[in-house]
């Protein structure tokens, strides 16, 4: 393709239209000066048809996997196809602030070098319960795009484990448990607390498939009950149960094994029976 140019010397730039369809492709570019004596022509130069890449239409997401309230790991979203500004993608970086609303600090693709992961792992610094900002944006051969929305992720998790439910009373009818808060809530507040149990068949699987719904999951003790829960009397249960944040459920505590009707009634105290006392009642023998 070429293009005549007749400005005037001090003009250093002309514009030469180039169809669409052709974008991604590099050029070549040369400049030939005439006067009348003759020609002469320029080095031969590069010219990629291309713009910087499309900003990223979703922030960075948390990976729940690893997120905990130590670390961060992040994720976001490869530049592609006609996103990238038909140039292909030479680095991401990762930005993300203090947790207190201060500026953004580049993670990654510092100083010029390149980044072509789609993962980033965030140990020092991190405060448990503290949320942070993140954003992110992508480089081609024709520089930055603008940067993705701002993401707001937490250095939290699920809560830790609570200790064993406890029992309280047991009735022909069923049992009262205690349940006691976890000692940790994985940095973002308990919402509450879940029951569960096995199917009471002499231990044979280690699951625990029944939730006892009728438990709010606020209360410090609960009764569950043959008519309302579906026990059986004379069944040995185990119980556990769970305490719940925003990131998921707890592992199960360790179980409690509770059997379903009353304790044995006391027998009448013991008589003494004199008919064959041979010391009599002043030695203090029976």
């Amino acid at each position: 393709m070429t293009s005549a140019y007749t400005g005037l010397a001090h003009i250093q730039e002309a514009t030469v239209p180039i169809v669409a369809a052709l974008k991604g492709s590099n050029f070549k570019c040369q400049l030939k000066a005439i006067n009348s004596i003759g020609s002469t022509s320029s080095l031969v130069g590069q010219a990629l048809f291309a713009t910087i890449p499309d900003a990223p239409v979703a922030g960075p997401a948390s990976d729940a996997a690893v997120t905990n309230k130590e670390r961060i790991k992040v994720t976001w979203a490869v530049i592609t196809g006609a996103a990238n500004g038909a140039s292909e993608i030479l680095s991401y970086e990762l930005s993300m602030d203090d947790g207190a609303g201060g500026d953004f600090v580049a993670l990654t693709a510092k100083n010029g070098s390149e980044y072509l992961k789609l993962t980033y792992t965030v140990f020092e610094g991190i405060v448990e319960g503290v949320t942070y900002r993140f954003q992110y944006r992508s480089r081609n051969a024709v520089g930055w795009s603008n940067y993705s929305p701002v993401s707001y992720i937490t250095a939290a998790a699920k809560p830790e484990q609570p200790p064993a439910p406890q029992l309280q009373t047991a009735t022909a009818a069923g049992l009262t448990l205690i349940l006691s808060p976890t000692a940790e809530d994985g940095g973002s507040p308990i919402t509450g607390y879940k029951i569960f149990r096995d199917d009471g068949n002499a231990f044979v699987a280690n699951t625990y498939a029944t939730e006892l719904t009728r438990y709010t999951g606020a209360a410090t003790t609960f009764l569950t009950t043959i008519l309302d829960d579906g026990l059986v009397s004379g069944k040995i249960y185990r119980f556990v149960y769970v305490a719940t944040n925003s990131y998921g459920d707890s592992d199960f505590s360790h179980h409690l094994v509770a059997g379903v009707g009353a304790p044995p009634q006391v027998s009448q105290a013991p008589l003494r029976d004199t008919t064959y006392d041979e010391y009599g009642p002043s030695t203090g023998q029976t």
